[in-house]
């Protein structure tokens, strides 16, 4: 009785653990690569262009290590392109795995040429789709967007290069941003009626991709010009936070 007592015991053990006594998959058995490894990776897929390293990090903590390159592109000399690796539990959320589910790491690779390739296409579609906001305001003096990539949906292998990147039109759909809007007006009740009439018929309609996914973030201030703020600032997470800019109800 014992025995049976003892074999029931440790069979919930296993199901509440994940079975560490029998299976362990731990980050320091999965290598990664150098950052010359990483950039010969990159030049392999099919992104029609060839590219240099110029920098690299690497980062790592308990459950992820990720090496980062910073790389110049043949045909786009002018902008910075990051490409990494990353070790992460399966699923990339730690978090949301449950305890029973067993430990397993998995590397993924991102790469954010894609957005520089198609940058002006990908901010026109954005001033486009926000316009009726700034309408009758003139742009880079009285109202900026800034639009950053999403890197956990540019991802990098030869099946999502041929598939998800290949023109513009399957760029944005394949992938999401961070938007930023300034509009340099007051911010009255008038105002924010009318951004929550916009916002509310935006989201009922059918859109040829998945904007929902994308963080898009409006300020209003006469405070902070359009016409000299710095992406940096723009972008600052403690931005809405400062005196003078102010958020619609419906952000």
């Amino acid at each position: 009785m014992k025995k049976l007592s003892f074999l029931i015991l440790l069979a919930c053990c296993i199901l509440l653990t994940g079975c560490p006594l029998f299976y362990s998959d731990k980050l320091e058995n999965h290598k990664s690569m150098t950052a010359e490894e990483l950039t010969e990776y990159i030049n392999s897929l099919d992104y029609g262009t060839t590219f240099t390293l110029i920098d690299s990090d690497f980062s790592q903590n308990k459950d992820t290590k990720t090496t980062t390159v910073y790389l110049k592109a043949q045909d786009l000399p002018e902008k910075t392109i990051r490409a990494y690796q990353h070790w992460c539990m399966y699923g990339g959320d730690i978090d949301s795995i449950a305890r029973t589910t067993i430990p397993a790491y998995h590397d993924i690779y991102y790469c954010d040429y894609p957005f520089y390739k198609f940058e002006n296409e990908i901010t026109s579609y954005f001033e486009e789709l926000y316009s009726p906001l700034v309408k009758n305001l003139e742009k880079n003096k009285e109202w900026k967007i800034l639009i950053k990539p999403k890197m956990s949906t540019f991802f990098a292998s030869k099946y999502d290069v041929s598939r998800d990147y290949e023109t513009c039109e399957e760029t944005l759909e394949n992938t999401n941003y961070y938007i930023y809007l300034l509009i340099n007006k007051e911010l009255t009740s008038q105002t924010e009626r009318e951004y929550n009439s916009f916002m509310y018929d935006l989201k009922q309609s059918v859109s040829d991709r998945r904007w929902f996914w994308d963080d898009f973030s409006c300020y209003y201030s006469t405070t902070y010009s359009a016409k000299t703020i710095s992406d940096q600032t723009l972008s600052d997470p403690d931005f809405p936070s400062r005196t003078g800019v102010f958020i619609p109800d419906g952000e």
